[in-house]
């Protein structure tokens, strides 16, 4: 099942760009679209370059999933690449900096959320998509804001081994980018 919505995902990414995956048509719910602003939560750890990424993410967020939900949109395309995109740089950029179980436990709630949300959108289950789309929000945006205060930490004690969740290589990767 995972598989088979892995490949969804990448085809509605590329063939089906600009189209919606909900077939109940446009039924804007606030807690699945609006929700979306909680990507903003990542802005009060994340360095201050970063900010516009999130400002991006959740820009194209409530678009897709508010807005635009239901019907076709290029919003759909440009959400699908840049949180797919998000997601996995905050993972990779996570596991080179803190310890993977740390990923694991901050990433695993928000993916879990977002895998029942598409399932529902297959099966056609609204009620189910608008709670689990609106916690893959929630989560996701708590997730990355935890993900970089904890790096954060990892950073301020760059020489001290005090923080048992970073990874040695915290320091290296610190004094090569900042």
């Amino acid at each position: 099942m995972v598989k088979h919505l892995i490949r969804r995902h990448a085809h509605q990414m590329s063939k089906n760009f600009s189209s919606t995956s909900l077939k109940w048509g446009h039924r804007p719910h606030p807690f699945a679209g609006l929700s979306g602003v909680c990507f903003l939560f990542p802005i009060l750890t994340v360095p201050y370059w970063l900010s516009p990424l999130f400002v991006l993410v959740t820009f194209l967020s409530i678009q897709s999933d508010y807005f635009h939900t239901g019907k076709t949109s290029i919003f759909h395309g440009l959400d699908r690449w840049v949180a797919t995109c998000t997601t996995l740089s905050l993972i990779l950029y996570g596991l080179f900096t803190v310890r993977a179980w740390t990923v694991i436990m901050l990433a695993s709630p928000p993916l879990i959320c977002y895998y029942f949300s598409a399932s529902s959108a297959v099966a056609h289950n609204f009620e189910a998509y608008v709670l689990f789309h609106g916690f893959w929000h929630i989560l996701g945006g708590t997730s990355s804001a935890l993900l970089y205060y904890i790096v954060g930490l990892c950073q301020e004690n760059l020489y001290t081994s005090d923080i048992s969740i970073c990874r040695p290589l915290t320091h290296l990767l610190y004094e090569i980018f900042f």
